[in-house]
This record gives C-alpha cells, sequence and structure tokens, in this order.
C-alpha cells in the first residue's frame, strides 16, 4: 500500500500580511493544531498581541481557506502531515513563535520568520522558504523543521 492512499482532503488556509509590521507580533496562536475544526472566520477572530495592543488575526491578515486533495505548488512542500496546511505569504520577520507547541499539519512560510519560530513543537512540519530568527525550534520534543535560507542564532537550543 502506497503512502498516499491514506491520504485525505485537509483544510489549507493561506494569510497573507496586510502591512509590514513595525512592532513584534505574538502569534502563538497560529498553528495548525489550534487552527485545526475552525474555519477562515473564526481563525480571523482569534485575538494576538501586536505590541502592546490586542488585535484579530483578520486584523493583521488575509485569511483564505481551501482544500488540499494533492500536492501543493510549493517546490518542498507535500502536505501529507494530517492535520490543517497554514501558508503564510510574505515577510513575518516580526512574528514571534509561529507555531509554538504545534503537534501535527503543516505551515509553509514563504518569506522571512521571527523570532522562536516552532518553539516547543511536538509534532508536524515547518518548511521557510526564506530566513527565519534566533531561536528556531527552541525546546522542540517531535517534528520536522527545514529552512531554505539562513537560520539565526541558537537553533534548537534551550531557553533560560
Amino acid at each position: 500500500m502506497d503512502s498516499d492512499s491514506n491520504f485525505r482532503a485537509m483544510k489549507k488556509f493561506i494569510l497573507t500580511p496586510k502591512y509590514a509590521f513595525r512592532v513584534p507580533v505574538d502569534a502563538e496562536a497560529i498553528s495548525p493544531s489550534k487552527f485545526d475544526g475552525m474555519d477562515a472566520e473564526a481563525i480571523r477572530a482569534i485575538e494576538l498581541w501586536e505590541g502592546k495592543r490586542k488585535v484579530t488575526l483578520g486584523t493583521l491578515f488575509d485569511v483564505s481557506e481551501s482544500k488540499v486533495e494533492g500536492q501543493n505548488s510549493s517546490t518542498h512542500a507535500e502536505p501529507k502531515e494530517e492535520g490543517p496546511f497554514i501558508e503564510i505569504l510574505g515577510d513575518v520577520s516580526k512574528v514571534r513563535r509561529l507555531g509554538r507547541g504545534m503537534t501535527k499539519g503543516t505551515i509553509v512560510l514563504k518569506g522571512s520568520g521571527g523570532l522562536r519560530l516552532g518553539e516547543a513543537m511536538l509534532g508536524g512540519r515547518i518548511l521557510i522558504e526564506g530566513n527565519v530568527g534566533p531561536w528556531l525550534g527552541s525546546r522542540m520534543r517531535g517534528g520536522t523543521i527545514e529552512v531554505f535560507g539562513n537560520a539565526g542564532d541558537k537553533v534548537g537550543a534551550p531557553l533560560p
């Protein structure tokens, strides 16, 4: 039995920043594990911190939803992990803790990512088609992170 025979359709969410972020954005809530069972409308309502301001994800990102039923168009990503598939288009280097604690699913970042991406990850897959800041995969215990660019200091390190 080939590995694709167990493949089932899953939700794909595309997030595109509405503007260039000037202050850090805490994006711990952007994770396939947290998006599981949600639709685009519910995802837009998720609360994040932009600097000292609490805002909704829909204030910061355009969010669209579709189904993934075969290979993704990305040169590196094949959505074979169970769980939602999140594609982020653009530079999110001010966005921190993207994918924190994720247990399943896939994140493909087509741009640069910020501090502590994939922190405390337990499962799933993150692909970064750009550069990423320090502390990538800190406290990570499972899953896969691939970077097709440069990574900052302290990759996979424990936090102080």
